[in-house]
């Protein structure tokens, strides 16, 4: 059961460090600037380019400092009831009984 804990601890560090990277606005702002002035040298540059910038904008890094941080809180949240359902999930010993009858389709 410590190992378990251990897991769920890690899994919300590595979670609330997925947010708070998804969330840096001098990167997106960077990324926006080079955009506007330069050409990409490949087509993979590109689109990887362009998927950083929608990401960051799906995540609110084009509004303003409030409407920013209040996302990020609400991301937050999501993820840490995410893994609080999956751990609820994980030490669920709930078990369904069913005889043949009731299986038929």
């Amino acid at each position: 059961n410590s190992v378990r804990d251990a897991a769920v601890e890690a899994d919300r560090v590595l979670s609330d460090f997925s947010v708070a990277m998804s969330a840096r606005k001098d990167v997106f702002d960077v990324m926006c600037k080079y955009m506007e002035t330069c050409t990409p040298p490949t087509p993979e540059s590109e689109q990887l380019l362009q998927r950083v910038i929608r990401d960051g904008k799906r995540v609110g890094l084009h509004l303003e400092k409030e409407k920013q941080d209040r996302i990020k809180e609400i991301n937050s949240k999501m993820s840490s009831l995410g893994i609080e359902f999956q751990n609820n999930m994980n030490e669920d010993k709930t078990a369904l009984y069913f005889d043949n009858d009731q299986l038929k389709g």
